[in-house]
């Protein structure tokens, strides 16, 4: 609960954490140190009423209760500790179940998500109501909870859920500067994002800044980016006009594709004219129309202003929310495992990187080395898969690219799958993944 001279905001929060597995005794086994520390912000915006309830989803897939994704919620959370607040707006919300369905702010009429000390920008040039920054960062009450929880987690990955639109976006929102606190952070964020992409959302993707077409001042995306987590997103989950959003990935991906495929075949451009391509009539979207990004003091922004002022509460109602309960239903299930992928790739991503820091030139392990130390403070499973593709990678620079495995990998032959020493039913593909074998999930 967060309090101030004035006010009082409660604000929900909801911790996940692996509890270990029971022996024959019946004793719980200790669980090993999470290698990643989870916060995912819902609920924000008061009339995004989806965000919250996939929390709901991803809370009852994460307590096992969903069979289709119970091991992976368990694979997760034995690498994750996982802190969500499912409504960061509580007041808000209640103006909302009241019926002001285009309701945004806070009911200070503040938008918490230009209220971060990130950059920050006065009201002097803000003429829209929806994105009004407050007298000064952190004024809310709910943005100095939601800080302190944040700061006390130092968390390592970091996700804020919003709806309006489709889009995956990563910092800076205030600036066009892509992301440097580490050189590798971009291509782990890029990385996660491209996996993910073609199978939930087909949308725009990239840096908030360069993507969405204006920039965004005091955003928790670069507050929670520059202070503590080497991973941030921002998603937007639901829109209305989701098939024309889909149609337009498709076709820039489709034309991508046919331009690469041009150019490895020593082609001369264009793609369609001489070579008879069938030409692809290009979606007229504009993705940025209802973003959690949306700021006035632009183009843009003023036609934002103007289209939203314009619409009933139903109206709002339908471009935040899904109004039928099959794509609702879609909706939750979908993004919640989304985001237990998200959690499992980015806990992966930083153990590589952790692990290529410690041990920088594939060398030997004294046993007091800092990878001795972080391999007894993980869990075990991951480090062998971890070390198997550092083998991999460290053979193939030694061989030229040849492909075989490394000494003492305890497999034998190139690709496939191999036989790890020490457990005969224990079986390992090329890429390091358990496939069989005794090991606990």
């Amino acid at each position: 609960m967060s309090t101030t001279s004035n006010s009082i905001v409660p604000l929900t929060v909801a911790t996940f954490k692996y509890k270990g597995e029971e022996n024959e005794a019946e004793a719980v086994s200790p669980p090993a140190p999470a290698t990643n520390r989870v916060m995912i912000l819902f609920g924000e915006h008061a009339r995004e009423l989806i965000s919250p309830e996939t929390a709901l989803r991803m809370a009852y897939d994460l307590c096992g209760k969903n069979s289709e994704t119970k091991e992976l919620a368990q694979k997760v959370l034995q690498n994750n500790v996982i802190t969500m607040i499912p409504i960061a707006n509580p007041k808000g919300r209640h103006s909302v179940e009241r019926g002001n369905y285009c309701q945004r702010v806070n009911e200070n009429g503040v938008d918490l998500n230009r209220n971060w000390d990130s950059h920050w920008e006065g009201p002097e040039n803000n003429d829209d109501k929806d994105t009004y920054p407050g007298t000064k960062p952190f004024s809310e009450p709910e943005t100095q909870a939601l800080k302190k929880i944040l700061d006390d987690l130092q968390p390592t990955l970091f996700i804020t859920v919003h709806s309006g639109t489709l889009g995956m976006y990563t910092p800076y929102a205030f600036s066009t500067d892509l992301p440097t606190n580490d050189p590798t952070d971009l291509h782990r964020m890029k990385d996660i994002l491209n996996e993910l992409n073609p199978q939930y959302c087909r949308c725009p993707s990239g840096a908030a800044g360069l993507d969405v077409g204006y920039l965004c001042p005091g955003t928790c995306l670069d507050y929670a980016y520059e202070h503590h987590a080497s991973i941030s997103f921002a998603f937007e989950i639901y829109a209305s006009d989701m098939d024309a959003i889909h149609t337009k990935w498709d076709a820039d991906h489709a034309s991508t594709l046919l331009e690469v495929q041009d150019q490895l075949s020593g082609g001369g451009g264009g793609g369609g004219g001489d070579g008879g391509e069938e030409e692809v009539e290009e979606a007229v979207v504009d993705t940025s129309s209802y973003s959690c990004f949306l700021q006035a003091s632009t183009k843009a922004g003023h036609h934002q202003q103007h289209s939203m002022r314009s619409k009933t509460n139903e109206d709002c109602f339908a471009t935040f929310n899904p109004s039928d309960e099959g794509v609702y239903k879609d909706t939750v299930a979908k993004w919640s495992e989304a985001f237990l992928k998200m959690c499992d790739m980015a806990a992966a991503s930083a153990l590589i990187r952790d692990l290529n820091r410690a041990n920088p030139q594939g060398g030997g392990d004294s046993g007091n080395s800092p990878l001795s130390l972080l391999k007894t403070n993980l869990a075990q499973p991951a480090v062998r898969a971890v070390e198997h593709m550092l083998r991999m990678k460290e053979s193939r620079r030694n061989s030229g690219g040849s492909g075989s495995s490394g000494s003492g990998s305890g497999s034998s032959g190139g690709g496939g799958v191999h036989l790890r020493g020490g457990n005969e039913n224990e079986y390992e593909d090329a890429a390091g993944v358990v496939l069989g074998g005794d090991q606990q999930q």
